[in-house]
């Protein structure tokens, strides 16, 4: 199992936040104080592995809730919904911590391991891990049946000394205090005397005896044990018989089955990615609401057009506006122009107003009385004839210039006359009715009968404000209708358009909106299915790969089945290793010869019965205690012998019973040393490789479970238990136990969480963890967390090692 991404919607103070890009060896993941590591790891836990426990920070809450997706060994991709405390599988399918059938203690102890959880060595010490993977099969019990029998033993007698605070010490010493009073009341009868040395040689043969016949008792059980062994052998034929029939699998070749895994991880993940392909094309196609994709996209041109001109269109719009209005204002001010001057704009341009304001001005300037016309007007006359005469005259007498002079004093003189005519007639009109041809004058010129000289100026600024009004209405009608026509023509595009597209007409700007989100869909409607049929091309491809890789298998289900089978032979093969040793330890023989005797039956008893005999010595010695009995009396002889021969079958049984568990603790260290010495369990044997890239090599575990304490040895073969390790060791042998409990346990590989469990290593032994841990996670994903930066650089120095910065 591997996990693959992390979304935490709210859990304690963080808020959305997404954990992505995980790698599937080792990922670090760093960040500053407070930056939320503690937060991310205990939601990843918590969410894999639910439990009731309160947690100190962060507290859960009701509000909790995110998603986390993790990938099965099989390749199953399941999601992980947290709501409040409740975690569930989004498809309905069991959760990871219902499939591995293991509790949430265990998990955090070795699977998820912060640096307290990482000094917590009692769950290596429990009942379940010490006989699931630090004993091997069959010596589950040695330990506890040690421990009974060194108690036992130190209840019955110190080896050392004889002390009467244990038992056969205190049966010793009242045996000694009986056989004191015995003397004192023997030396009363000699008879006595006698029957007590009878007594004593008939329960020195009957002691004999019943050795003996122990003895046989003894033999019995032991082939009993030997017989017992008959469910073990038919269970090691039973394991060969199935051996045989796998054999044909251990042809599969090395790494056959990660090349299968990677092929359908890959499988997984191209499914995956066409679901989610799928599913966005579907919304995508959802929200176009029906509309043809390639109907949107055939108009593209047209809609980017349209898009583009929004901006153009209102401009126009709105000029469109400003010269209805304008066209309104001059219309109206054109008619009241008309209406002041009765002329039309034809008419007034045709108005010779220059002409008109400068006669205007003649007339209003002209004198009333002739006495007021000008001297020099006056004068000009008379002078140009006096001149032109003498010129004449002057001419006669210049000879060559005199055709000249003549004809230039006659035209001056000509000039004079006609000067002083009209003026001579100006004055005479004048005097009579100075605007007298005025109306002529103004008609001819353009005016309407009866306008007036000093109207003249403001009928001609009316005249030219109709002029250009007239003007401004053509300019502006010319452009009213030049944006009309292309309004209408915009109008017809965008109809055809919304017609192509069966969409109703609203407005420009809403339907160039609607038509370009269309468009905006449409396009990546065509995204998403290019990105599908990529996914579909893969899919293809990697079901070539699949099928080329199996050629050499037969089907799918075939291979899978050799795969099983392979997995189950090499499981097999070390249970038939278990299994001998254990057989072979438990009879005290070679498993030929133990299977020989299991075939005959049992060894044949060769010992004889006592029991008759040991029946009429116990009647003799009933007998002579009741003879011995009456010739005590009333005396306390018969007290104190009764006492002697209790005190003494207490001593004998206990005496006993302590060599039976003295030979009992002989034979099962004889036997706990020759399989100790040559075998170990698998989770110590991964352990030491861990613990020795941790420590070059230094220490070793001490793999002995008779030992109750975790103990190392050196190079030097010096044993330290842990009340003698350093806090730097005493992690790295609790980091590599737990490593290798975590490697051997449940049939999933779960992820391996670390949270700054290397702060108290050296940097030598700092680079040998990152060593090890590379090496777990060769199969099995591992997340370191670290609030050093420094983390990463050391795990990228060892192998490829995945960052992420929170």
């Amino acid at each position: 199992m591997r996990i693959a991404s992390v979304l935490i919607e709210s859990f304690g103070r963080t808020r959305d936040r997404r954990l992505e890009g995980i790698g599937e060896g080792v990922t670090v993941i760093t960040g500053d104080n407070e930056a939320g590591k503690t937060t991310l790891m205990e939601f990843i836990r918590s969410t894999l592995f639910p439990s009731s426990i309160r947690n100190a920070y962060p507290a859960y809450t009701g509000r909790d809730s995110g998603r986390m997706r993790v990938i099965m060994d099989s390749g199953e991709s399941k999601t992980l919904v947290r709501e409040g405390r409740k975690v569930t599988e989004a498809n309905g399918t069991h959760l990871p911590s219902e499939t591995v059938k293991m509790d949430a203690q265990l998990y955090r102890s070795v699977f998820a391991m912060g640096l307290e959880d990482l000094a917590k060595a009692e769950i290596l010490g429990s009942d379940e891990i010490k006989s699931r993977f630090l004993a091997i099969p069959g010596g589950e019990m040695v330990p506890s049946v040690t421990e009974g029998l060194e108690k036992e033993m130190k209840e019955l007698m110190n080896p050392e000394r004889m002390t009467e605070n244990k038992v056969i010490g205190s049966l010793s010493k009242k045996m000694e205090d009986i056989d004191s009073e015995i003397q004192r009341a023997r030396s009363r009868n000699q008879k006595y005397g006698d029957l007590a040395m009878e007594l004593e040689r008939t329960g020195e043969e009957l002691e004999e005896l019943e050795e003996l016949q122990r003895i046989a008792g003894d033999e019995r059980r032991r082939v009993g044990i030997i017989m017992s062994q008959k469910a073990n052998a038919e269970n090691l034929a039973s394991i060969r018989r199935r051996m045989t029939e796998l054999e044909y699998s251990a042809s599969l070749e090395e790494g056959a089955e990660s090349a299968y895994g990677e092929l359908q991880r890959r499988k997984s993940g191209i499914g995956a990615r066409i679901t989610e392909a799928s599913a966005e094309l579907e919304r995508r196609l959802e929200d176009l609401g029906g509309v043809d994709p390639e109907a949107v996209t055939s108009q593209r041109g047209l809609i980017e057009e349209l898009w583009r001109s929004e901006g153009a269109h209102d401009a126009r719009e709105a000029r469109m506006d400003e010269l209805a209005s304008s066209l309104d204002s001059d219309r109206g001010r054109m008619d009241s122009r008309v209406a002041e001057t009765g002329m039309t704009p034809e008419q007034a341009r045709k108005v010779d107003r220059d002409e008109g304001l400068r006669r205007a001005r003649e007339v209003l300037e002209a004198p009333g009385d002739p006495a007021e016309e000008p001297s020099a007007n006056r004068a000009a006359g008379p002078a140009l004839l006096a001149a032109g005469m003498l010129a004449v005259a002057a001419g006669i007498f210049l000879g060559d210039l005199m055709p000249f002079v003549i004809a230039g004093g006659a035209a001056a003189a000509a000039a004079g006359a006609i000067h002083m005519v009209l003026a001579r007639r100006r004055r005479r009109e004048t005097a009579a009715d100075p605007s007298a041809d005025w109306g002529e004058t103004a008609v001819s010129l353009g005016y309407l009968p009866g306008t007036r000289p000093e109207d003249i100026r403001g009928t001609n600024r009316d005249l030219e404000d109709m002029i250009d009004t007239e003007d401004r209405i053509k300019r502006s009608s010319a452009e009213l209708d030049r944006l009309r026509s292309e309004a209408a023509a915009e109008t017809d595009r965008v109809d055809r358009l919304l017609a192509s597209l069966e969409m109703e007409r609203s407005s420009f700007g809403q339907d160039v909106g609607r038509a370009h989100r269309l468009l905006s869909l449409a396009l990546e409607v065509a995204e998403a299915r290019g990105a599908l049929d990529v996914l579909e091309q893969e899919k293809v491809s990697n079901a070539g790969s699949m099928e080329e890789f199996l050629r050499g298998y037969g089907t799918e289900e075939d291979f899978l089945r050799i795969c099983g089978d392979n997995r189950e032979l090499g499981r097999l093969r070390e249970k038939e290793e278990d299994l001998v040793k254990s057989m072979e330890g438990s009879a005290r023989m070679h498993l030929e010869d133990l299977l020989r005797m299991i075939g005959e039956g049992g060894a044949p008893l060769e010992t004889k019965d006592h029991g008759a005999r040991i029946n009429e010595l116990r009647e003799k010695v009933g007998r002579m205690n009741g003879e011995m009995e009456r010739i005590l009396g009333d005396s306390d002889l018969e007290g104190l012998y009764l006492q002697r021969s209790t005190a003494e079958v207490q001593m004998k049984e206990a005496c006993r019973r302590w060599g039976t568990l003295s030979l009992a603790e002989a034979l099962t260290d004889r036997v706990c040393d020759e399989v100790y010495d040559t075998r170990q369990p698998s989770v110590v044997g991964r352990a030491n490789v861990y613990l020795g890239l941790m420590t070059e090599g230094r220490y070793q575990l001490e793999s002995d479970p008779r030992v109750k304490d975790i103990a190392v040895r050196d190079r030097d073969d010096e044993k330290k238990t842990d009340r003698q390790w350093s806090s730097g060791l005493g992690d790295q042998v609790l980091l590599s136990l737990k490593m290798a409990v975590a490697k051997e346990t449940g049939s999933e590989r779960m992820p391996l969480i670390l949270d700054d469990v290397l702060v108290r290593f050296d940097p030598g032994r700092r680079r040998g963890a990152c060593r090890a841990i590379h090496d777990f996670a060769r199969d099995q994903q591992v997340l370191v967390f670290s609030c050093d930066p420094g983390t990463y650089d050391l795990f990228a120095s060892e192998g490829e090692t995945v960052r992420i910065t929170l």
